[in-house]
């Protein structure tokens, strides 16, 4: 075995990260007894594609074009084995073949490179060296063929403004809430969209309505006896997009009819940086 002469040197998943399991990321030198084992339990998604978000859902259909990684790791000399006991290989196959995409973060050892999540499962298999588990090989498929900026939050009153960082073009459902400062319709518009306004109908004031559009989903603060009758299910989008003489529209200006309103709005900028 051989570290991998690069700066990817740790990553978190689903909440823990490979220290905590005494690993080290490296790669398989060719030496004579050392391979891969087929355990059984590798995970087919059955992904359908949720063509506005270019992301998958777990459903029916196959997919190709989204990010895929294969790396292998080890179990760190420095942890005082060469080794994986059988109780640490259960807890790690456990923790990364997961049914379900969890959050993954790679952590490299050069702090330029940006901040980057992605959103993956992983089918891993033991490698046995002498009979003993010395490291798993490890193949990650995420939702999505792009990784995620840290997520943005941005509050301000009667109107708010977002100057979208994502390397790609097109638009993402932020989530957005909105804090009414009066009794009546709240109206939002972007101005980048203005022709599709979200509107909900008989806010009371200091309610706050809460919709997130990748979810499609709505919430309030407050009693809204027809809260799923008083919204039109129009859900908020940041645009970006590069035109063909070159400008960048990129800021969106999102607006109130409410003087006095609160608008929050959270997303996460797509990343195009890639795996490394």
């Amino acid at each position: 075995m051989s570290t991998i002469a690069n700066d990817f040197i740790d990553f978190s998943y689903c909440g823990h990260t490979l220290s905590e399991y005494d690993g080290i990321i490296g790669d398989i030198n060719g030496g004579d007894g050392v391979s891969p084992i087929d355990i059984g339990n590798v995970l087919n998604l059955n992904p359908v594609e949720l063509k506005p978000l270019k992301k998958r859902k777990s459903v029916v259909a196959t997919y190709d074009s989204y990010v895929e990684k294969q790396f292998s790791f080890f179990k760190n000399l420095c942890s005082g084995s060469d080794h994986y006991t059988r109780e640490e290989v259960s807890e790690i196959i456990r923790w990364l073949n997961q049914p379900r995409y969890e959050r993954f973060t790679p952590v490299y050892t050069d702090t330029t490179f940006p901040d980057v999540h992605y959103f993956a499962t992983f089918n891993v298999q033991p490698i046995i060296y002498i009979g003993n588990v010395i490291g798993f090989q490890v193949n990650m498929t995420t939702n999505a063929p792009f990784g995620y900026y840290d997520e943005v939050t941005l509050t301000d009153t009667d109107s708010l403004t977002i100057v979208d960082t994502s390397d790609e073009q097109g638009f993402i459902y932020p989530v957005c809430s909105i804090t009414a400062a009066s009794d009546g319709h709240l109206i939002l518009t972007n101005n980048r969209d203005s022709n599709n306004r979200t509107i909900i109908a008989n806010c009371q004031q200091g309610e706050t309505i809460t919709v997130d559009g990748e979810h499609g989903t709505i919430t309030t603060s407050e009693p809204h006896v027809n809260l799923y009758n008083d919204f039109n299910y129009v859900f908020p989008k940041i645009w970006n997009r590069m035109e063909s003489d070159g400008t960048d529209n990129v800021t969106n200006v999102f607006s109130v009819n409410d003087s006095g309103a609160t608008i929050s709005m959270t997303y996460a900028p797509i990343s195009k940086f890639g795996l490394i």
